[in-house]
């Protein structure tokens, strides 16, 4: 792809404010599933810098994890702030003014970056990847922000098929008819892409935790997350004061309220 002068400016004039902006007030994790994230791919948690991050998918956590071997550098978060980064730019070259283009971007993105969270993220890589969709341009680059996103955060990647989707007809129906059928062509390579790169990306993960314990261990995290985030345990003292008609103990309770399950291995995805 041929970089004009006017992309040249916002290639060089948009790092430079986000890392003056860092530089001034350094990012910080939104949630603790970042730190988590974190402390498994660094090595903090197990001795060991380790892909198997859970949360996020192969192969993208074992190239992180890699580079935690090779050097102590924050990877992590280098990682999210580039994904963002490169939303910016992506979206500030779709404007004809690129000082405008660039205000825009920063605006809309500036905020994800100051308090960073995976899932935010990979919304940020979707949102991005159906906006250049949409402009009919940089199809390689909205292809590879998709599967980037996928891979930070399948969920957000499955729920933006349909937006994808939405796009390519989009596309089709802003040209004319004699070149509709190459827009047909175009889309349909792309999605041929999207489709091999998700099957690619499930096959790795797949592989990855493909082990007797990881899959006991991946129900049991289905079934937590079921209970913290699909329910109102959380935000309730209801199962506290009625724990007997519910089928759990009060010391069962507060663990479970306090997020110490793991301090008793007789907690698994049926109890």
């Amino acid at each position: 792809m041929k970089v004009e002068k006017r992309e040249w400016l916002v290639l060089l004039l948009i790092p430079c404010i986000v890392g003056i902006a860092m530089w001034i007030q350094p990012p910080v994790f939104y949630l603790n599933d970042d730190m988590t994230i974190r402390s498994i791919l660094s090595g903090s948690y197990s001795g060991m810098p380790d892909g198997h991050a859970v949360y996020m998918g192969y192969p993208l956590t074992w190239i992180l994890a890699l580079l935690y071997r090779i050097c102590g550098l924050p990877w992590l978060e280098i990682f999210f702030l580039l994904c963002i980064t490169a939303g910016m730019i992506m979206t500030a070259w779709q404007f004809k003014q690129p000082l405008i283009g660039t205000c825009v971007a920063l605006l809309a993105y500036m905020p994800f970056a100051m308090r960073l969270h995976y899932t935010l993220v990979a919304a940020v890589l979707c949102a991005t990847a159906v906006f250049l969709l949409i402009r009919g341009k940089n199809n390689k680059s909205a292809l590879v922000m998709f599967l980037l996103a996928y891979m930070i955060r399948s969920q957000v990647g499955l729920l933006c098929i349909p937006f994808v989707g939405c796009a390519l007809v989009w596309r089709m129906t802003v040209v004319s008819s004699a070149e509709r059928k190459s827009k047909l062509v175009s889309s349909l390579k792309w999605l041929g892409g999207m489709v091999i790169g998700l099957l690619f990306c499930m096959i790795m993960n797949s592989v990855a935790y493909s082990s007797p314990e990881w899959k006991e261990y991946q129900a049991y995290n289905k079934s937590r997350t079921l209970l913290y985030d699909y329910t109102n345990f959380s935000s309730t003292d209801l199962y506290g004061i009625n724990s007997e008609q519910y089928g759990i103990s009060e010391q069962d309770y507060r663990m479970l309220s306090n997020y110490a399950t793991i301090l008793d291995a007789s907690f698994d995805r049926q109890r």
